[in-house]
């Protein structure tokens, strides 16, 4: 993991100029133009090679935002995204290459990002189309984040891999397991109900959980 030091953020803002924004327009048309041609993945690592490193060094990138030579937005201009992506319904792949009618949902996300901030990533990718056996999808969640810049995919989000260093991006959803129940509007929010406990599940549920318990 790549840990970067962050300097003071300056004060005295690079305000870019009429003409530097015009430019920056062009090429995100330009961008837009080019950014659905069709391209094939030519990252080609074996999974869970340990040999070999996708992932790059952006401290001199972090150390410009927070010095405030760049604006956040401009931060990955020009940069070359290395990126590890599933093959399947939400990464479509159409004769060995990017599908270039649709290119499924991470696809779009990724050419809208990539739009947006100004980064390439369609000539920088490998692909997957399992963990391998004997491996779980939490194995090839960190080995990809360990040896790409970005891994995209549907990543559930849990505590188990936050604590094995992974970074999820925000507005995600918390796929921890926890009991919920819709609860009623007290008629008399004074008096203490003490049968809340039963309020998780119906009648029924609770006669099943009894008769399995006596007849186990």
């Amino acid at each position: 993991t790549v840990l970067c030091n962050r300097p003071q953020r300056s004060s005295n803002n690079n305000n870019m100029s009429r003409m530097t924004r015009w430019i920056h327009f062009i090429l995100l048309f330009l961008h837009r133009t080019t950014v659905v041609a069709q391209e094939y993945p030519n990252i080609t690592t074996d999974l869970y090679d340990n040999r070999t490193i996708h992932r790059q060094n952006v401290c001199k990138l972090h150390q410009k935002f927070y010095s405030g030579e760049v604006e956040f937005r401009d931060a990955l201009q020009g940069i070359d995204v290395r990126v590890l992506v599933a093959n399947g319904s939400l990464f479509q792949m159409k004769d060995g290459a990017i599908d270039p009618e649709y290119p499924g949902l991470i696809g779009v996300l990724m050419d809208e990002l990539a739009l947006r901030a100004g980064f390439s990533w369609r000539n920088s990718f490998g692909i997957y189309d399992s963990p391998g056996e004997n491996k779980t999808y939490t194995d090839l969640l960190t080995w990809g984040a360990e040896f790409y810049d970005v891994t995209a995919d549907w990543w559930i989000h849990n505590i188990e891999r936050l604590k094995l260093g992974v970074g999820f991006p925000e507005g995600f959803y918390d796929a921890s397991y926890i009991l919920i129940g819709e609860k009623a509007e007290a008629s008399d929010s004074s008096k203490i109900n003490f049968f809340n406990w039963l309020e998780p599940f119906e009648t029924n549920v609770w006669w099943a959980i009894v008769g399995t318990i006596f007849m186990s």
